[in-house]
Order: C-alpha cells, then sequence, then structure tokens
C-alpha cells in the first residue's frame, strides 16, 4: 500500500505510541458479538492501552442500545483512559464509565444526524493530558 499522508498513522488492530506516550489502539470493523461470545480480535488489545478507536461502540456506552458485549468486557479488561467509536449515529456524545470504568470516557464521535448521511452534529473535542502530565 502507497502511503497517502505523512502525518497520520493508520491503525487496524495494531498500537500506535505518540511522543507524549500516549498508547492508542485501533480495532477492526467487526460487527457488535451476541452477548456471552467473544470477539477473539479483542484480545489483541494489549494492557496498558490508553485509547481504544472502535468503529462501534461497547455496551451501555453511548451505543443506543447497540453496543458490543466483547468490546464491553475487553474495555474492563484493558481500563483505557478514552474509547472512541462512531457507527451509531444517533447515540452521538460523551460519557465518564462507572463503577470500574469511572477513569475511563467513552466518545461516540459520529457527525451524521438525521435522515442519511447528513452531516449533522459538532466534532467532538476531548483534552487528554499526557502521562507523565498526571498525578
Amino acid at each position: 500500500m502507497v502511503p497517502t499522508f505523512t502525518n497520520c498513522v493508520f491503525l487496524r488492530q495494531s498500537m500506535h505510541e505518540t511522543d507524549s506516550g500516549l498508547r492508542i489502539f485501533g480495532t477492526d470493523f467487526f460487527w457488535p458479538i451476541l452477548p456471552g461470545e467473544n470477539n477473539p480480535y479483542f484480545d489483541q488489545i494489549p494492557p496498558g492501552t490508553d485509547i481504544i478507536v472502535a468503529h462501534g461502540p461497547a455496551k451501555d456506552h453511548v451505543d443506543g442500545g447497540h453496543g458490543c458485549t466483547s468490546l464491553l468486557s475487553h474495555i474492563k479488561r484493558v481500563k483505557p483512559r478514552l474509547v472512541v467509536c462512531g457507527h451509531i449515529h444517533h447515540a452521538h456524545g460523551v460519557v465518564q464509565g462507572d463503577g470500574e470504568l469511572s477513569n475511563t470516557t467513552f466518545v461516540n464521535a459520529a457527525i451524521c444526524k438525521g435522515e442519511g448521511y447528513t452531516v449533522g452534529f459538532e466534532p467532538v473535542v476531548v483534552h487528554l493530558p499526557p502521562k507523565h502530565q498526571e498525578s
């Protein structure tokens, strides 16, 4: 594949560490897995991941009732600081996790609103300090 952009990193079942030490893992496209089943590709999300970028949302977190239970179980295993998804357009927004995920922010960054694929939501901006600036 010939790179088109020189200022970005394509993440597909892979990890990238930024200069500031943030570890970002991007998943491939997956439909939600049936409750009680596991997506073995989510097993590849390594411990210490700060940000997970997934096409679809985790169950019960900006998912419009259509999230993936398998992704949620792996988020509970990894406990990232941020999970970014899209796909469920009407579930656009930001929610803070609770309980064991109280340090995880969930973002559905879909920007399409209403019928079809018309841009209607503003982009979501999240300020995530580098790891070395946290206490």
